[in-house]
């Protein structure tokens, strides 16, 4: 689970994992700053996605609206998250992102929370979930059920696993695997779930 995803020195502690994330259009979930609402993304993201993840360092080919929400305030993008599939029963989620104005707020775990939410209204289970982050972000997962992976970590997720161990080298910090809990782990919040997670720029 990237916190900022798909790679980039900046943008490991996100979150490393994705999914092809069908919301059926602009859906919205409520959030407790009034003023922010997170919604699906759209194909007019794209453009402002791609921009932010390369500013902060994270991959930003690929970038497939569908697989996003998106938190926006006066309907100013502050902040993303996707699942992405790595494989047939591997999905990563990754490229969290929240404006730096909009941390400390709830946006991030929200937006995961969302993201989740929508896994699992496809039919997928929380069990083929899995994010990189770095070691001193693991504490924001863990509040949204995820778990450390200290073996067996499955050979869809190998190319990102080194590629971010790289990344997070030349910067000093310490890749972790993690995987969600099970679904039946998860409990219910505004808008459907309080568990999700991946790196925080949230």
């Amino acid at each position: 689970c990237n916190p900022r995803s798909s790679m980039g020195a900046k943008g490991v502690a996100g979150g490393v994992c994705s999914f092809f994330l069908l919301l059926g259009g602009p859906k919205l979930w409520s959030t407790s700053a009034l003023s922010i609402r997170i919604r699906g993304g759209l194909p007019s993201d794209a453009w402002a996605i791609r921009r932010t993840m390369a500013r902060e360092l994270m991959n930003p080919l690929d970038v497939d609206p569908s697989r996003f929400v998106v938190a926006e305030e006066d309907g100013e993008r502050v902040g993303f998250a996707q699942i992405k599939p790595l494989g047939a029963d591997c999905f990563e989620l990754a490229s969290v992102y929240v404006e730096e104005a909009y941390r400390r707020r709830g946006v991030g775990k929200r937006l995961v929370s969302a993201a989740l939410d929508g896994f699992l209204a496809r039919g997928h289970r929380l069990t083929d979930l899995y994010c990189l982050t770095l070691a001193k972000t693991t504490p924001f997962y863990t509040d949204l059920g995820f778990h450390t992976v200290v073996d067996n970590t499955p050979p869809d997720l190998a190319f990102e696993l080194a590629a971010g161990k790289l990344v997070t080298k030349l910067i000093g910090e310490d890749l972790v695997v993690m995987r969600a809990a099970h679904d039946e782990k998860r409990t219910t919040g505004e808008h459907g779930t309080e568990h999700g997670t991946t790196r925080e720029h949230k």
